[in-house]
């Protein structure tokens, strides 16, 4: 356990032993557990499986235990080595489910008016020692783990946000440095003409407020800046993974994935091929997204979800999806399960029978498929693929 991390957990030990409260008391019990998790994650090991590799599918179920929960929560993230944090519209409060004794662990409670108050909807979350980092459409807010607002950053300070480009994901790369995956207007409008190039990735400085942008743009292939040539808008938004100093990124519109080398300034470009499905999208026009074709072609040829990947083997998973007709001739959203090796090599592709909730999750060698159709009121139902060496 780190120094500083360890000084944090004794601290906290100390309040305990000083409270008489019993409800407080386990309520910061139940901290120090979960800094204790999220301490686990940081120091896993990354050592990938070989080659040679089987996915075992079993299902599960997470227990809310007295908490009453929505099924339905659409905020889905690993925070942790076994860790998954979840967001309940009802009950207004963050939660934290241990995936191994599949039963809820700590809630924080969201305030939606006054200083600490959250702004929605929620794009990225993050969990670090005992800060929470929260991403919004207008803010990034950081506060502690009790929901008490630390900070905030919005277009004042992170200049060309919602003007220029839509930030929709984050990595905090150093205690004081994120890393943001920002989406150019150009790829939402259609239409849109700006000055500046249409970067894709920029650094954060928490401290001196400063952002740098990254010379790094949308593939010509995605057709941001050819909108005569095709058109894909939101399946041309790309996703990002933060490894090693390199940032692993794809698109919706193709199974290609990015790799950038931060250090050496190279972009490199794995085709990743599927098996199962086409491996690219036709594009179309700007004029159709507020035609009624839009729907229908959005229900023509594949669509990827984002990479996730595992810090405990290394390994990347990722959803992808495409509309075929079925024997009884009704067109039905088939979806496959794509697993790569740490050297980003596809080393396993498969139909996913189930309904079930994108982008993957995956942690400690498993991958977590939220199921669409919730049958049980006090639990949230998986299918969950567990990644085999043979």
């Amino acid at each position: 356990m780190p120094e500083a991390f360890g000084s944090l957990v004794m601290t906290v030990k100390i309040q305990v032993a000083q409270l008489s409260n019993f409800k407080m008391k386990k309520k910061i019990i139940a901290l120090i557990f979960l800094l204790c998790m999220l301490s686990l994650s940081c120091n896993s090991k990354n050592e990938p499986l070989g080659f040679d590799t089987s996915l075992k599918k079993s299902e599960v179920s997470i227990g809310h235990n007295n908490l009453v929960l929505n099924n339905m929560s659409f905020l889905n993230k690993i925070v942790g080595l076994d860790t998954l944090l979840t967001y309940d519209v009802n009950l207004e409060k963050l939660v934290l489910l241990d995936l191994k004794s599949k039963t809820p662990i700590y809630t924080i409670d969201i305030e939606t008016q006054g200083p600490d108050f959250f702004d929605f909807p929620i794009f990225d979350i993050e969990i670090r020692k005992s800060k929470l980092y929260v991403l919004s459409k207008s803010y990034l807010s950081i506060f502690t783990l009790t929901g008490k607002n630390i900070q905030r950053y919005d277009s004042d300070d992170i200049k060309g946000m919602n003007s220029d480009f839509m930030i929709t994901e984050f990595e905090l790369i150093t205690p004081s440095q994120i890393l943001f995956n920002q989406i150019p207007l150009q790829a939402i409008t259609g239409n849109f003409e700006t000055s500046s190039p249409p970067y894709i990735f920029s650094l954060f400085d928490l401290n001196t407020r400063l952002l740098q942008e990254l010379d790094i743009q949308s593939p010509k292939e995605a057709l941001v800046n050819e909108t005569d040539l095709g058109y894909y808008n939101d399946f041309a938004f790309h996703s990002m993974v933060f490894e090693n100093d390199s940032i692993v990124y794809s698109f919706g519109f193709s199974s290609k994935v990015y790799v950038y080398d931060m250090k050496k300034k190279t972009t490199t470009v794995l085709p990743s091929p599927t098996k199962l499905t086409k491996s690219i999208r036709e594009p179309t026009s700007p004029n159709v997204l507020k035609s009624s074709e839009w729907m229908k072609y959005t229900r023509s040829d594949p669509k990827f979800s984002p990479l996730v990947r595992d810090e405990k083997t290394g390994y990347y998973a990722r959803v992808h999806s495409e509309f075929k007709e079925r024997p009884d001739g009704k067109r039905y959203n088939f979806k496959y399960l794509m697993v790569f090796n740490s050297k980003l090599e596809m080393v396993s592709e498969i139909e996913i029978e189930e309904r079930i909730i994108e982008p993957a999750l995956f942690t400690n060698g498993k991958i977590y498929l939220k199921k669409t159709d919730q049958t049980q009121e006090d639990s949230f139902q998986f299918v969950v693929y567990e990644v085999i060496e043979n």
